[in-house]
């Protein structure tokens, strides 16, 4: 079903042959951040409506005209200074957390810590995670995650490294019970390349993958550049775990340009949304083999990456953008001003 002129539904992409999770086993740290707010979820539609005033419908007019006259380019550049756009401040929510990355150096160690190593992460991936600003650095209103294939002088689990990179959370530091996590990224190109924005349950440590659960706000291919896919994985009865997946395809690359990647999560759903564009929800309705839904009784953090798999044909380096990201709490509807 056609959306617009720019994006539209598909069926998920076939299944890369890697095991679709990925492990997280840092303890936590101490003096831990962690909000429960479990308030019934503003209705979000699609699309945001505007009032059919006089003046609307005159400048309506205006933008069609324009629309028919110019190239249509699908754009969605967003200010990230505070109170900017909507992105800031959204009508139904609450600010609770956000890092817009306009600091200098290794991202903010009050609200990231670094994943380190080149175990494979579940999905025998290629890189070694570094330390610090090695791989990950603050510049230009970004939080710059860059790929490099010079990681010899680390050892991998295939043996020297061939790539290096970085994977920040927020375990220990923040996390959230439902709500609305939002990221504008801009990602990089090539195949092989793995870039991702995703949550993990707090108890990851105590139950295991992948019994916490995950929520995968976004993840793209660089073999598949138009096409974006949010996730939810959770347990099977003895062993094994569920993928609840949908893509969501744009005509032009998703490198081309800025993105805003959301989930508003609620007790029993978790929808998705790029650009505030909503193009699938999960309920435990849909979990399937006897599945557990596991996304009503913790909080879970915030994890970033870049990883490299499979095939790595992409010219390097190269560098995932991240314009900001934010987490709202929902405001119930009697308590909105």
């Amino acid at each position: 079903m056609i959306l617009n002129k720019f994006c539209k539904f598909e069926a998920a992409p076939t299944r890369l042959p890697l095991p679709g999770h990925r492990e997280s086993d840092r303890p936590s740290s101490p003096g831990a951040s962690h909000i429960d707010v479990s308030a019934s979820q503003p209705l979000t539609p699609t699309r945001r409506r505007l009032r059919h005033s006089p003046v609307n419908v005159f400048l309506s007019a205006l933008m069609l005209v324009a629309a028919m006259a110019l190239p249509i380019t699908a754009t969605y550049a967003q200010s990230d200074q505070p109170g900017g756009m909507a992105s800031q401040a959204l009508r139904g929510w609450r600010l609770t957390w956000s890092d817009e990355f306009n600091g200098s150096g290794q991202a903010d160690p009050t609200k990231w810590v670094n994943d380190v190593g080149g175990k494979g992460w579940g999905n025998y991936e290629l890189e070694y995670y570094t330390a610090g600003s090695t791989n990950a650095v603050q510049s230009g209103g970004n939080l710059v995650i860059t790929a490099r294939n010079n990681g010899a002088s680390y050892s991998c689990w295939y043996g020297p490294c061939r790539y290096t990179s970085a994977r920040l959370k927020t375990k220990g530091l923040f996390s959230q019970q439902y709500g609305r996590f939002v990221a504008r990224m801009k990602v990089p190109s090539g195949a092989g390349l793995w870039p991702a924005f995703w949550l993990l349950g707090d108890n990851i440590d105590t139950v295991r993958w992948p019994n916490c659960g995950e929520i995968d706000v976004m993840e793209e291919w660089g073999n598949a550049p138009a096409s974006v896919r949010g996730s939810l994985h959770g347990p099977l009865p003895g062993a094994g775990s569920y993928d609840l997946s949908k893509s969501f395809q744009l005509v032009r690359d998703l490198s081309a340009d800025y993105h805003e990647y959301a989930i508003e999560w609620a007790p029993n759903s978790v929808k998705f949304f790029i650009d505030d564009i909503e193009y699938t929800n999960y309920s435990p309705a849909d979990v399937y083999g006897g599945g557990r839904w596991v996304f009503n009784g913790q909080p879970f953090h915030i994890v970033v990456n870049l990883a490299l798999i499979g095939n790595v044909t992409a010219v390097f380096p190269q560098s995932l953008l991240i314009d900001w990201i934010r987490v709202y709490s929902a405001i119930p509807p009697s308590h909105e001003k």
